[in-house]
């Protein structure tokens, strides 16, 4: 498997934008108060989110949402399978 970089992953993901005009800063680290806030410009715009985010932030956002919608699948596949056993 070959791997995507943070910026292609970026721009080729359909929940995201590219923020245009005046960028605020990334909204990475504002739900942590122990990990200082990220200083970088927010780049990306992550619909359903209320930030947005540097490019690495909205990489992270963007694999950890990934992740978890596989994770979900599996759990589904997984119940589906017990559920025909048991029949």
């Amino acid at each position: 498997m070959s791997h995507i970089d943070d910026a292609e992953l970026c721009a080729l993901s359909p929940d995201t934008w590219l923020v245009t005009g005046t960028p605020g800063l990334c909204g990475g680290g504002i739900t942590q108060p122990s990990s200082p806030r990220c200083p970088n410009h927010a780049a990306w715009g992550i619909y359903g989110y209320q930030h947005g985010y540097c490019t690495t932030h909205a990489a992270k956002h963007l694999r950890a949402k990934g992740n978890l919608a596989r994770m979900q699948a599996d759990a589904e596949v997984r119940r589906a399978k017990q559920s025909g056993a048991s029949l």
